[in-house]
């Protein structure tokens, strides 16, 4: 997903699922032959070039059933967005503290 825009996240994903679901490795290779030469191929080379380098660790994926494929495709989904929520929120880490810095360096008892 990083190598195409948001604009066309929702394309690119339907795109790919058939990959997903393809019951063999060669049918696989059918549905990126066919994306590759498709508008989203056309638009994005990096994604079907980026799947061809990672076949080596796509090939065991595709000898489990598909049912257990949907489970790891949607455990990664879950721990994607709870990464994403354990992130602190980049103000969190910038916010000024509640004393003024010359305030804190006086005793409150001093004169």
């Amino acid at each position: 997903m990083r190598y195409s825009s948001k604009r066309h996240i929702t394309a690119v994903t339907a795109a790919l699922r058939p990959i997903y679901q393809a019951p063999t490795l060669e049918a696989a290779a059918s549905v990126l032959d066919e994306l590759e030469a498709g508008e989203i191929g056309q638009r994005y080379p990096a994604i079907p070039k980026a799947w061809r380098a990672a076949r080596e660790e796509f090939t065991p994926f595709l000898a489990c059933p598909l049912e257990i494929r949907r489970v790891f495709y949607t455990t990664n989904m879950i721990e994607s967005l709870n990464a994403r929520l354990r992130k602190p929120p980049a103000t969190a880490a910038h916010s000024p503290p509640s004393r003024p810095r010359w305030k804190r360096s006086t005793s409150p008892s001093a004169p």
